[in-house]
């Protein structure tokens, strides 16, 4: 039984050993195979590695080596364990022995350049090879291709190095160095030249001495290194010194250097002197050109005043005579004379005539200085000449002058009505005046897809080929003037102000003739207005002025000739030569209409409106300022005052009856 029981123990002791070998054995496998993964990755890595690698051991004999080692050593696998001495291999590089056995006895790592047969270059590393257990078991030789990384620092350097040739000769730009306290360390000729010293004289010096005396007491110098640092570079232009002491503009920037030597900055400048002069000639010529601006703008304005002063003195006298015309063929006692009657339409037309005159040439000044301003409308071109037409109809009979008008029905244009009321009446005006009685005007209206046109033709004195491209410039007579006499022939206003006013609307005019003697034609071109617009009929009648009227006027003649006229046409009036006496009437009296001129001694018109609409029963009357000014800033400055409407004198009945109808 002893031994029956022995033999149980003896089983189940081996039972465990086995199973103890059983675990040993799954262990040792584990590390098998981690062994061969281990060795798999190696394999791998040695295939995809790049690098020339070759392993020996303690004796130099060659133990391992990777594919690429091949390209460079005359390798195959059975040479393991061949000495490396006994290996050829295609290196300049008969040391390779010696130092693999330094690096394995002296533990010292060894890195070479070296070049191949065919000029490859390889950076040669040798390390001792350590086992798992830290020991020294051969050596480890690594060859790393760099041949395109010397061909790029070869490129670089050779880049590099015509860039110093380059900055070292040229002369446009000045380049140096200092170290980190401004000391200038490197000076090309670029620098010799701008700033005049030579690098023996500068070299050692600190680059403060390239500054002004102000930009030194300011700190410049340590400012702008200061700069650099903290923001990468430092841009300014400034005034520097040349050697002899003389100023120059410098445009520059500073970068700083980081170097071996501790660093430093380098700075690039380039002298601007010739550009600041050319600025500085630059802003003088603006300078010049805005004083002389200013002084044109105050000619202009000064001009201005001129012809509104020129127009009142003008147009006061032509008031007096027109109101005296007017108010002897309404009287009774001379309203059925035929001599008086013929009389006065003379009288009136002359005033007509010297009143265009001054307005033209009025006009003629603000369009030349951009101060005419336009309001268009839809207006009937057709309209417009129809009416001209028949109110020339007076001048032409008495010159005996055929005048002959073809229109359509209707032509629309995009226009200011008074303005081309002016271009009508000018052309047709020409015409008559230089139409020779028994001759014949031809007028005729039209329109194509984007322009309506007018056409004035006569039968007259005409106009040389000469003198063709000259008959719409201001003041040209020319042959108008050899024709009819200068005092018949005008001042040479009217042509030239038509084509202005043409071209304000961005139409044209074009003028032609066949020669002297031979008749003319001008063919006037306008926008015409959007479809279906159509411009208000300002057709009306002439009903009798019964109104409460007052006017105020300092000019006493001209007060009481026109307030004659209106009482003939049946208004009530009430004068006064006194502006504070007229606010006083205003505001005792009842009165419909009040009829102020502008430019009085005691007040003017404007003060007289403003302090007229405070009183109460002021505020609904219908208020007209008078004025020899009809110019668009004297009808807007009465407006603004207070007025309802600005008449421009020589006041008319009919210019009155129009303002009230429109007020």
């Amino acid at each position: 039984r002893s031994a029956k029981e022995e033999l149980e123990t003896s089983k189940e002791e081996l039972q465990s050993a086995n199973e103890e070998l059983t675990t040993v054995n799954f262990e040792l496998r584990m590390k098998v195979d981690e062994a061969g993964r281990n060795n798999d990755d190696l394999s791998n890595l040695m295939e995809a590695s790049e690098i020339a690698t070759v392993f020996v051991d303690s004796g130099m004999r060659v133990k391992r080596f990777t594919p690429q080692a091949r390209r460079l050593f005359s390798l195959i696998p059975s040479d393991v364990g061949r000495p490396l001495m006994d290996v050829t291999n295609r290196l300049r590089y008969d040391e390779i022995v010696e130092d693999a056995t330094a690096a394995f006895k002296q533990l010292v790592p060894i890195e070479r350049s070296v070049t191949s047969v065919d000029d490859e270059h390889y950076l040669a590393r040798i390390q001792p090879y350590r086992t798992s257990q830290d020991k020294i078991g051969g050596a480890v030789l690594t060859f790393i291709n760099v041949t395109e990384l010397r061909a790029a620092e070869n490129r670089v350097q050779r880049t590099e190095e015509r860039l110093r040739d380059a900055i070292a000769s040229s002369r446009d730009f000045a380049v140096l160095s200092t170290d980190l306290h401004g000391v200038i360390m490197t000076w090309n000729e670029g620098a010799t030249t701008m700033f005049g010293y030579p690098p023996e004289n500068i070299l050692g010096k600190l680059v403060d001495v390239l500054f002004t005396p102000e930009d030194r007491a300011q700190g410049a110098p340590e400012q702008e290194r200061s700069a650099a640092v903290r923001e990468g570079r430092a841009a300014n232009e400034r005034w520097h010194l040349r050697e002899d002491g003389t100023r120059f503009f410098c445009s520059g920037v500073m970068t700083p250097l980081n170097t071996g030597n501790g660093g430093g900055f380098v700075k690039i400048a380039r002298d601007v002197s010739d550009v600041k002069r050319r600025e500085a000639h630059y802003d003088e010529e603006i300078t010049q050109e805005r004083r002389s601006s200013a002084q044109v703008r105050a000619g202009s304005d000064l001009k201005d005043r001129f012809l509104a002063e020129m127009a009142h003195e003008l147009k006061q006298p032509l008031n007096l005579i027109q109101v005296n015309a007017e108010l002897l063929i309404r009287l009774p006692e001379t309203r059925h004379s035929a001599a008086v009657q013929r009389l006065g339409g003379t009288i009136m037309r002359a005033v007509s005539t010297q009143e265009t005159i001054v307005n033209d040439l009025l006009d003629f000044s603000r369009v030349q200085t951009g101060k005419l301003r336009l309001h268009r409308q839809p207006t009937d071109l057709v309209e417009i000449v129809r009416r001209f037409s028949e109110a020339m109809s007076l001048d032409v009979a008495r010159k005996e002058i055929t005048l002959e008008v073809q229109t359509p029905e209707t032509v629309v244009c995009d226009c200011d009505a008074v303005r081309i009321e002016q271009v009508v009446w000018n052309l047709l005006g020409n015409a008559v005046k230089f139409t020779p009685a028994g001759g014949t005007i031809r007028v005729s209206v039209g329109a194509d897809k984007r322009d309506a046109t007018l056409e004035v033709t006569d039968t007259g004195i005409g106009i040389s080929p000469e003198f063709l491209p000259k008959v719409f410039e201001l003041f040209s007579q020319g042959e108008a003037a050899e024709s009819v006499g200068p005092r018949r022939a005008g001042l040479g206003i009217g042509l030239a102000l038509v084509r202005e006013l043409v071209r304000a609307h961005g139409g044209s005019i074009k003028a032609s003739s066949p020669g002297r003697g031979l008749g003319r034609s001008f063919r006037v071109k306008l926008p015409l207005a959007a479809a279906g617009l159509r411009r208000t009929d300002d057709s009306h009648s002439y009903a009798s002025l019964q109104y409460r009227i007052l006017l105020v006027d300092d000019d006493g003649e001209s007060l009481s000739a026109f307030a004659e006229l209106l009482r003939v046409e049946g208004a009530y009036v009430d004068t006064t030569t006194s502006p504070e006496k007229g606010l006083t009437m205003l505001e005792t009296g009842e009165y419909d209409v009040l009829l102020s001129d502008i430019r009085m001694t005691e007040m003017s018109g404007y003060e007289l409106i403003k302090r007229a609409r405070k009183i109460k029963i002021s505020k609904r009357i219908r208020a007209f300022a008078v004025s020899g000014d009809s110019g668009e800033g004297c009808v807007r400055e009465a407006l603004a005052a207070g007025f309802d409407g600005h008449i421009s004198k020589p006041v008319s009945l009919e210019r009155l009856r129009m303002s009230l109808r429109e007020a």
